[in-house]
């Protein structure tokens, strides 16, 4: 099928997504500072991309900083192989860690590390066990379309993973949530739409789908054990009247991305360690991410990086409630 409007070069793309202030960057760093480093013994849960394989790893005492430049996974289920990218989710914390990487055996080699925007996770309420429910576990065979119950659960799940892999090989894990109902829309048996909302403004996600047009997108409905993954060719969409039914608050997306699917499934029991309500992190555990930020970027600019910190932070509040969309 033909879609109105493609988008196939990153300048079509940057005129609707411009390129971030240079600040943005500054968080990016190249090794596991101390907070990044706790952010992963924290998690419960991570989302690795791998040589076109995703692999759904319940992370307590199996995947472990090794020093500040490498995380080990103690996993037999997981392969991995050439660059690597992953997500680490912590039970009610909204911020998350991003790392990419090479794999070294049974282990990632840090190349990058930062934290990522916690828009997918406001948007999607992931975090507050009033939405959680409980449904009985899926069939997990394969298939080349959707079932009837895939397409029951895409239409509940506010949240999921969008997996991609950039020119040069590396695997790239990003969060994606809406409110129940205003997410993931299927267009037919073998096509969704995926629509692509605020954030950092970094693109990694759409920048990897212009040079490797795939995509795999694993989605998640709270409080449910089994996650459905979808395996499709991906491409990106500025077609005004196909976004316009997934406007939130009034504001449809400016892109999308076509998912056009080669295999789906379900994975069954793969969130199991996500799901409980009694060990929900308390965010006050960690330092918020303007502390945590400006520690990264000036680690003894103590009195600065208060105020910096604050500023930051205030600014973070604003968007979060102002401009989710």
């Amino acid at each position: 099928m033909r879609w109105q409007r493609p988008i196939n070069t990153e300048a079509e793309m940057r005129a609707f997504v411009p390129e971030p202030i240079s600040k943005v960057r500054l968080k990016i760093l190249d090794h596991l500072e101390r907070h990044s480093q706790r952010m992963i013994a924290m998690s419960s849960l991570a989302v690795l991309s791998s040589g076109g394989a995703i692999s759904i790893v319940t992370t307590r005492g199996r995947v472990v900083p090794d020093g500040d430049r490498r995380v080990r996974v103690d996993d037999p289920t997981v392969s991995l192989q050439g660059g690597v990218g992953g997500l680490f989710v912590i039970p009610g914390m909204e911020e998350t860690l991003r790392i990419n990487g090479r794999a070294a055996g049974g282990a990632i080699e840090i190349e990058e590390a930062y934290l990522q925007c916690p828009k997918a996770f406001i948007r999607s309420k992931l975090w507050d066990p009033a939405t959680w429910s409980a449904q009985p576990g899926a069939d997990d065979t394969t298939h080349a379309a959707l079932t009837a119950p895939m397409r029951a659960f895409i239409a509940r799940a506010p949240f999921g993973f969008i997996c991609t892999e950039s020119a040069d090989g590396h695997g790239d894990v990003s969060p994606r949530g809406d409110p129940a109902g205003a997410f993931v829309r299927v267009l037919d048996d073998t096509t969704v739409l995926l629509p692509d909302r605020t954030g950092n403004q970094l693109a990694d996600t759409l920048r990897n789908v212009l040079s490797v047009p795939r995509a795999t997108l694993v989605l998640c409905i709270p409080g449910e054990s089994d996650a459905l993954e979808l395996i499709a060719r991906a491409q990106i969409i500025a077609d005004d009247v196909l976004l316009l039914p997934s406007a939130v608050n009034g504001k449809p997306p400016k892109l999308g991305l076509i998912l056009e699917l080669t295999s789906a499934r379900f994975r069954r029991g793969a969130l199991t360690a996500v799901w409980n309500a009694g060990a929900l992190v308390d965010p006050k555990q960690l330092p918020t991410m303007g502390e945590m930020i400006l520690d990264q970027v000036n680690p003894n600019g103590r009195l600065l990086n208060k105020v910096g910190s604050a500023i930051f932070d205030l600014g973070n509040a604003f968007h979060k409630k102002r401009r989710l969309y």
